[in-house]
């Protein structure tokens, strides 16, 4: 099988997304943001990924199965430049509205695009107690069973310590920006504990 899966950002969901290579079978593209390349590439001898900028690339062959997890128009138009069988998640109809299959509910019914309007998605995502792994995975039929992240070899980076802080905030979630790690950051070190504010990732510092 070619499968071409779409999922762009933000980069913690693009990992979470990782299990899923574990029950694909076949050569699989993988759409993403240009940042988050570093993470896929050479995870797997039959994944082929390529960023949303080279976008044309996936083009050239026919898929069987495409999986789109993006709630985008751009994502959703570009469907319609490629040849493919079976599609799971998010596309454009005839008047260019957005909508989305129906094995895919269990995860777009909470989404921005939910056909239930964005109240009652918030109320849903609310109760819901599943997780984003098992509603991907069972609108493709599998049953999620714990299959664990994908990720490329780390790095070596020279910190070490207690504690680890990530400051930063993607424009997605500003409000992850919180205004007090710097105080936090001092009181756990006024209890004795080796604290790091971790830097953000360059684009290229993961490459082997």
């Amino acid at each position: 099988m070619n499968i071409l899966i779409i999922k762009l950002g933000a980069t913690g969901d693009v990992v979470r997304t990782t299990p899923l290579l574990q029950r694909l079978n076949g050569q699989v593209t993988w759409l993403t943001l240009s940042k988050n390349t570093v993470l896929l590439q050479e995870l797997k001898n039959n994944l082929r990924c390529l960023s949303w900028d080279e976008r044309e690339r996936a083009s050239d062959v026919h898929y069987d199965l495409v999986i789109n997890l993006e709630d985008t128009l751009d994502a959703a138009h570009f469907l319609k430049t490629v040849r493919y069988g079976e599609l799971v998640g998010a596309y454009v109809d005839d008047n260019s509205s957005l909508r989305y299959t129906e094995n895919s509910k269990q995860w777009f019914d909470l989404s921005l695009i939910s056909c239930y309007g964005r109240r009652e998605a918030n109320r849903l995502k609310f109760c819901n107690r599943r997780t984003y792994q098992e509603m991907v995975f069972e609108g493709l039929g599998f049953r999620f069973s714990g299959e664990i992240y994908l990720l490329p070899p780390p790095v070596e980076t020279g910190l070490s310590g207690d504690v680890a802080i990530a400051a930063d905030s993607g424009p997605v979630w500003p409000i992850k920006k919180w205004a007090y790690y710097a105080d936090l950051k001092q009181e756990l070190e006024d209890q004795g504990l080796k604290v790091n504010v971790l830097p953000k990732r360059s684009l290229f510092g993961w490459r082997r």
